[in-house]
């Protein structure tokens, strides 16, 4: 057996000793670090609900590592000698830096930003439309103009040209186009 000094009245004036197993206070030197990160993450829960419990673990996760976040904040700025914050303006300061993050400029967007299309040459030489090798048609998930006729729409596009062309009972620009 051991023993364990608690502190008794309001302002802990006394110190009494309690028995009990030695593997509590083993516990209390090694386990103070776990314990405090788990007090620290219950003191500001998120509200969330959910029915799927693989949300739960995703919101733990994500509270553990603000408190781990929080504690390696507090080290830095006592090793910098500045005071440190306190958890709750950690977690609303991260909060709004986790919102901002992607969040686009009030205005009319830049163009800078803007991404130029992809230009892509679509004259064939004759010499390479007209060697009747390789030219497959193949189906595109999306709809294209027909480069042979003006008013034609088409799912289908030769392999080796990359060319859209029309194949269907109506139109058949895909063998004029190679002709």
């Amino acid at each position: 057996l051991a023993y364990i000094s608690q502190k008794v009245g309001q302002q802990g004036e006394k110190h009494i000793f309690v028995d009990c197993p030695a593997i509590i206070p083993s516990y209390n030197r090694s386990m103070g670090g776990v314990d405090l990160l788990d007090k620290m993450g219950f003191s500001y829960r998120f509200s969330n609900r959910s029915k799927r419990w693989y949300i739960y673990l995703f919101w733990h996760t994500l509270k553990i590592s603000a408190v781990n976040a929080w504690f390696m904040h507090k080290r830095i700025l006592q090793q910098h000698k500045r005071p440190p914050t306190s958890l709750r303006e950690f977690l609303s300061e991260l909060e709004t830096s986790l919102i901002l993050l992607n969040k686009r400029p009030p205005g009319r967007p830049s163009i800078q930003n803007v991404t130029p299309f992809k230009i892509v040459c679509l004259n064939v030489p004759r010499d390479v439309r007209r060697d009747s090798k390789e030219h497959w048609p193949t189906w595109n998930a999306k709809q294209n103009r027909c480069k042979a006729c003006p008013g034609g729409y088409t799912y289908v596009s030769c392999a080796k040209c990359k060319v859209m062309l029309c194949f269907n009972k109506d139109r058949n620009c895909f063998v004029s186009f190679h002709q």
